[in-house]
């Protein structure tokens, strides 16, 4: 492509950058550095608001045995006596199953809480 006259459209951005460079080359690489480094620097200023579900309790009754269930560490799985019910996750995250959720009383306690993290 020729921007003007006898001249690339690379020559032309060469001598804007400085470089030196001459010819339809591809544009410098302290040029292409330069602008990798500006959108990174400008991605991490940016803050956005999230949120997540904080577990304080993870906790369940089966309705049949009455048995009072906890799971209290992260991928720890626990069932009543009869295995009815089941919790798993401790205070990482909230999983229960049950044969029939009618037989399932929730003690869990959690509440979501906003924080700010990096785009």
């Amino acid at each position: 492509m020729q921007a003007g006259g006898d001249r690339f459209e690379s020559d032309i951005f060469h001598q804007t950058c400085g470089c030196g460079a001459s010819g339809n080359t591809y544009p410098c690489q302290g040029q292409v550095a330069s602008s990798i480094l500006a959108t990174r620097s400008t991605k991490e200023n940016i803050m956005v608001m999230r949120k997540r579900t904080v577990v304080e309790v993870n906790k369940a009754q089966c309705a049949l045995c009455y048995d009072v269930i906890e799971s209290t560490h992260r991928h720890e799985f626990v069932s009543c006596k009869c295995g009815e019910i089941f919790v798993d996750g401790g205070k990482s995250y909230l999983r229960r199953g049950a044969k029939n959720f009618l037989n399932f009383i929730d003690l869990s306690e959690s509440h979501e809480e906003e924080y700010e993290s990096q785009f």
